[in-house]
């Protein structure tokens, strides 16, 4: 026989002849596994971390470029988990319910140590919030603090040409199983930089009939982009979770401009009242897309028409120049 098997149950079995017999080689709880973090519950039976995401200063990052836009920009990143001060919560009621059990605690005994945790708990959410206040007050800060410290992308790493939070995606001109590899990106924010340096444009879209539209015109000299970004919002008052929008337009690039008409995007709201896009230009090479430099200027601008939202609604458009922070800090992560 395994020579650490007869140990195992040399372990769980009671010297005490007046005690109860019980195998507990399966009860990893009551041989002292503790929370290592992650995903799942690592103790002595090894259970692996799953958790693919890269852990920054701001808690999780992926590497989507929309999530890195959101962080540096300032939006929090929240992938709706529990947080570890929750988790630790859990494991130590826990662990004081099994020690009630076999130590004989009374119900006060009890009572008193969830009283001390609640308490804490109060505690953290007055921390937290204060820290909240001061992320949101130190916007820049944060932006500096995020382009140093952000985690680095895997030159293989597989973009898609387009990325949505807020909403859900029905139809499109291009699926979003197409991808290209995040070392491409290098050539545009180079070309960005050293031919046409600007900082960023932004700009508000009109509402006439049924349609929004944003249009970025630059100037009249060629401006390089890499992707843009479209922010969508309706009034909270007037929100309708289901509300569904199409998004078309016109993206110039350096070979041609990429036109999206006939089969355009097509979203559902799913948060109520807020949605962000991005979008990279691509191109048809034998009918497989790339990545495409973007170009433009007053005489072939950007524009983007949204049909489906209220009058009451918004819709901007955000092009990110070479010295922008998005751009930056991408950038940064690809070296």
């Amino acid at each position: 026989m395994n020579s650490k098997l007869i140990n195992l149950n040399q372990l769980v079995a009671s010297k005490n002849p007046r005690a109860a017999q019980a195998d507990v080689t399966n009860a990893a709880y009551l041989m002292g596994d503790v929370y290592q973090g992650g995903d799942v519950y690592e103790g002595a039976y090894g259970d692996p971390d799953d958790d693919d995401d890269i852990d920054g200063p701001y808690g999780e990052v992926s590497t989507s470029a929309l999530d890195t836009y959101n962080t540096l920009i300032g939006d929090a990143y929240d992938d709706g988990s529990e947080t570890g001060a929750v988790k630790r919560k859990r494991s130590l009621v826990r662990k004081v319910a099994i020690g009630a059990g076999a130590a004989g605690l009374g119900a006060f005994a009890l009572s008193q140590i969830m009283k001390g945790i609640k308490k804490r708990k109060a505690r953290r959410v007055a921390v937290n919030q204060s820290l909240e206040v001061n992320a949101t007050e130190a916007t820049i800060a944060n932006q500096v603090r995020a382009r140093r410290m952000m985690g680095k992308i895997d030159r293989s790493t597989a973009f898609p040409f387009y990325q949505i939070t807020g909403a859900t995606l029905n139809s499109y001109p291009l699926s979003p199983t197409e991808v290209f590899a995040a070392d491409t990106l290098k050539y545009n924010f180079d070309r960005q930089s050293t031919d046409t340096p600007y900082e960023v444009e932004i700009v508000n879209g009109t509402f006439a009939g049924v349609t929004w539209t944003v249009t970025a015109t630059g100037v009249v000299a060629a401006r390089f982009y890499t992707a843009v970004l479209i922010t969508i919002g309706i009034s909270v008052l007037t929100a309708n979770p289901g509300t569904i929008f199409n998004v078309a337009g016109v993206m110039p690039t350096f070979n041609g401009s990429l036109v999206i008409a006939a089969n355009p995007f097509s979203f559902t709201i799913r948060k109520g009242y807020y949605a962000k896009f991005m979008i990279f230009p691509w191109q048809l090479v034998t009918n497989k897309p790339l990545l495409a430099l973007g170009s433009y200027n007053n005489a072939a601008p950007i524009t983007f028409n949204v049909t489906g939202l209220p009058s009451n609604a918004s819709v901007s458009m955000v092009v990110p120049g070479s010295q922008h922070p998005w751009t930056i800090g991408m950038r940064n992560r690809l070296i």
